[in-house]
Order: C-alpha cells, then structure tokens, then sequence
C-alpha cells in the first residue's frame, strides 16, 4: 500500500502560497503577526531546556527561524513532503541559523527523522494526511521514539475520518484518539478548540 503518492506530492509543490505557510500574506497577516498568534497559542508551553527539535510540516520555515533565534533550540530538523516548502525554509534558514539546521524531504515520517530529537513539532498537518492508516503510523512512530520527550501537535478536532479523500481536513483527530495513540506520553496540556477547530497538545514522556 503506498501511504502517499506522488498526486499529493505535486499538490503541496502546487498549493496556495499563504496557505502552504511559504508567504505570509492575507489571513496570515504577515511574519510577525502568525509569530505573536503562535507565542500567546501556545509557544508559551515550550518546554525548558530544549536542544534538539524537528517539525513536520514546515512551510517557510519560519518556526524554525523564531526557535533557534528565540528559544534557544540548538539545532531544528525540518520535514516536509514538498520540495518547494524545503527550498523557500533553506532560503530562510541560511539567513539566520547556518549550521544550525537540517531539512529533509519525505513522504512520511521514519524513526531515523527522529536520531537525537527531544521535542517534535506539527502545526495543523495531521488534518491532511491521506488516510487512517498513515496517521496510526506517523502516531506510532512519535510514541516510540526513544529519544523525544515533548510532542507539541496542532490538529483539527473531531471524530469523522473520510480516507483522505480531500487534501483539506481529511483527518479529523480527537483527544482520546491521540492519547490512546500515544501511550508512552502523558498529555500535560492542551488548548480549548478554537472557532476553526484547531486544538494544541503538549505530551511529555511518561518517565
């Protein structure tokens, strides 16, 4: 079964531009406007003492940006399935954190994505993955991780799961979905859902 073909692929290299988060125009605002939405959303529950971060889903690769010149991240893995998402965060990281960051472009996420990772990011992605079965196995894979210690993820809530057959919110998540996904976690903190039905949660490793 091919978890995600090369359909899917040529529609994030082709998507809208503010909506792939690679300009920062129109409901997005600008640069500074989506980062002061993300600190007072959440980033204020970033984990202390953070070194090592990657991010599925990465846009422009201006989270990328802001950890490492705000909050003190030592090194950000950026992962995203479209080439042009890679390039437009390379331009960007180039200019502020040389040597600092690695970007990797894959179809799904693999357990060596995660080599010396201790908190993972994914901002509002898992609502476009292309099946039931890719999100059990993109879950499955953070809550073995051996290394993570924080999971900070943006989902659309909800219960229905339609098979990906539309790129926008084909998968709907729950709480007690990720939860039980994520068995080796504990959820320490999560957000209430918002008008467009986004919700944030903080897992932290159960020790």
């Amino acid at each position: 079964m091919e978890l995600y073909n090369s359909d899917m692929r040529y529609w994030w290299n082709h998507a809208d531009k503010t909506f792939s988060h690679i300009q920062y125009d129109r409901w997005l605002g600008s640069t500074k406007a989506l980062s002061k939405r993300w600190k007072s959303q959440w980033l204020f529950k970033f984990p202390k003492n953070v070194k090592h971060v990657a991010e599925y889903g990465i846009g422009g690769g201006l989270l990328g940006e802001l950890l490492m010149n705000e909050y003190n991240v030592v090194n950000y893995t950026g992962i995203d399935i479209s080439d042009r998402q890679i390039t437009k965060a390379s331009t960007r990281l180039k200019s502020c954190c040389i040597n600092k960051f690695t970007l990797i472009r894959t179809d799904a996420l693999t357990p060596n994505n995660l080599y010396r990772i201790d908190t993972f990011i994914s901002q509002a992605v898992i609502q476009h993955f292309p099946s039931d079965l890719y999100t059990q196995i993109f879950l499955d894979i953070l809550n073995k991780g051996t290394e993570l210690r924080w999971i900070m993820l943006q989902t659309r809530y909800g219960n229905k799961r339609n098979q990906g057959k539309q790129v926008v919110n084909a998968q709907l998540t729950n709480t007690s979905y990720l939860k039980r996904r994520l068995s080796n976690f504990q959820l320490t903190w999560q957000s209430n859902r918002y008008p467009n039905g986004y919700v944030f949660y903080v897992f932290e490793k159960v020790v």
